[in-house]
């Protein structure tokens, strides 16, 4: 089933703004349509890399066995992990006409009491992108997409963070990178 939710939101479209200046006042020169940050390559932030560390507990518990790579997501299972941020460095730079996009998704949300799931993004520190989700809440899938107006170096951290409360099953695609429309 999570396939099917993830197969409506793995597709990123490309398109391209050739005028789009630069900070510089040049034309930008987006990167190629790609793959930039496999769901394999995440790794649970340490306390020091957690952008999120005013939500993490002093000793958070997500066992290796909560997090597994499912073809082309992550699966993240809050029955044994209801805290955890995933980061993963850019392999190369981030042109300021590139747009950014993660599809992330969850199975149905239950908890023994009504709750709210923390799902965030970001990019250096920067959150780019947030939701609170309502537990219960049915099947959903986010297709986040964002830019970066001044660009990013190779190197610059991304971090995908959730929170939840419940026996859930929430899913991380590949981070891509698409020229801007």
């Amino acid at each position: 089933l999570h396939r099917v939710i993830l197969a409506l939101g793995l597709t990123l479209a490309a398109g391209c703004d050739d005028g789009a200046p630069e900070a510089s006042g040049g034309p930008c020169v987006p990167g190629t349509p790609a793959v930039l940050a496999p769901v394999a390559g995440w790794h649970q932030a340490a306390a020091t890399e957690d952008p999120f560390a005013d939500h993490r507990p002093t000793e958070p518990d997500c066992p290796p066995y909560a997090i597994t790579v499912e073809g082309h997501s992550l699966e993240v299972d809050t029955a044994a992990c209801d805290y955890v941020t995933l980061v993963q460095a850019l392999p190369e730079a981030i042109a300021p006409c590139d747009t950014l996009g993660l599809d992330l998704a969850h199975l149905d949300l239950r908890a023994p009491e009504p709750a709210e799931a923390h799902l965030a993004v970001a990019v250096a520190g920067e959150v780019v992108w947030a939701r609170q989700i309502p537990i219960p809440s049915t099947q959903q899938v986010y297709e986040v997409r964002w830019a970066l107006p001044e660009g990013a170096p190779a190197g610059t951290p991304v971090a995908v963070h959730l929170h939840n409360h419940g026996e859930n099953s929430w899913y991380i695609g590949d981070l891509r990178r698409s020229p801007a429309r």
